[in-house]
């Protein structure tokens, strides 16, 4: 884990997940790696919430996802292990693990969320974030990441296992994101 990807430039992978606890950043860092290599972006909170904030079924997601990847190279964000491990995690050739430190992640989910709520942002298929469904709900977003901070890294890291094929890269600070995608765009880092 966390090793570099020295001359990834000469074995550019076609099937890359970021993974990562809420707020580590999944969704932007999947956008810049689709960027930079020209594969396409699959957001799969976009494939798995329905209007109202309604759960697809296992089955139609994984439908909805094997569509979004016909084309066989793709950069996906989300965990989703348990309803996509065999198409993502066991398919992917990189496995991005966006491992943050916890005041980072919950800085980001008060900032996020917080601007959403004020600016009314509308997410997938008409869906809002509200005060009270990210603060005081019994599936708060919040409640959701006191829950996960503790126990998902351990349980990334064993589903990582699970994946022998994907190349690794674990990034636990902003300064290693940012290295990462310079080294990924074939920039030089400077040490």
């Amino acid at each position: 884990m966390g090793e570099s990807i020295q001359d990834l430039s000469a074995d550019k992978p076609g099937k890359i997940l970021v993974v990562g606890i809420t707020n580590a950043g999944k969704t932007t860092m999947a956008r810049r790696i689709s960027s930079i290599l020209g594969l396409p972006y699959i957001e799969l909170d976009e494939l798995f919430w329905g209007p109202n904030w309604t759960q697809k079924t296992t089955e139609l997601f994984r439908d909805l996802f094997q569509d979004a990847a016909s084309d066989g190279r793709w950069v996906a964000c989300g965990n989703y292990y348990g309803r996509l491990h065999d198409l993502t995690w066991k398919q992917a050739d990189m496995i991005v693990f966006l491992d943050l430190p916890k005041h980072t992640t919950l800085f980001r989910l008060f900032r996020r969320t917080l601007g959403r709520i004020i600016r009314r942002h509308t997410l997938w298929h008409g869906n809002r974030e509200t005060f009270r469904s990210t603060f005081f709900d019994k599936d708060s977003l919040l409640l959701w990441w006191l829950k996960v901070q503790r126990s998902e890294p351990g349980k990334t890291l064993a589903r990582i296992g699970t994946a022998p094929q994907a190349r690794v890269v674990r990034l636990r600070s902003t300064r290693e994101v940012e290295a990462f995608l310079k080294e990924l765009a074939g920039e030089k880092v400077r040490g």
